[in-house]
């Protein structure tokens, strides 16, 4: 199966199907300008963003009939673009690939977000689909 993506407003950032879409959207501080949110998903300089379950965690989502898993992940970044905090909004259902994912994501960098010209830090809440194939 491919990778779809369903979430209003945004295409797939990917450009070949893939197993696992992760959408991102980057929430600037209140302070901040009022402008549009932003992709964050450009931003990431390191990381890899494909997050598979392991062996024993697909073969459990195979016998709960389960054809896909979302996770849904809210994600802060500092001024430097550096991972600061994982939280999960929507577990997969699936604790070993919860903490898999919030692993991996702590793993990835960003250039700076720049917001009026400046760096700023913020919060982007990182949706993750990952299909049985």
């Amino acid at each position: 199966m491919g990778a779809e993506c369903k979430t209003s407003g945004m295409k797939n950032l990917f450009s070949r199907s893939l197993p696992l879409v992760v959408l991102a959207t980057l929430a600037a501080p209140a302070a901040a300008s009022s402008g549009p949110a932003t992709s964050l998903a450009p931003q990431r300089v390191e990381g890899n963003p494909h997050i598979m379950p392991e062996h024993l965690t697909t073969a459990q989502i195979a016998r709960a009939g389960k054809p896909a898993v979302i996770g849904v992940f809210d994600v802060c970044v500092d001024r430097a673009g550096v991972v600061t905090e994982v939280r999960v909004v929507r577990s997969t259902t699936f604790a070993a690939y919860d903490a898999k994912i919030q692993r991996q994501i702590r793993s990835w960098r960003y250039q700076p977000v720049l917001l009026d010209g400046q760096a700023a830090a913020g919060c982007t809440t990182v949706t993750l689909v990952y299909h049985q194939k």
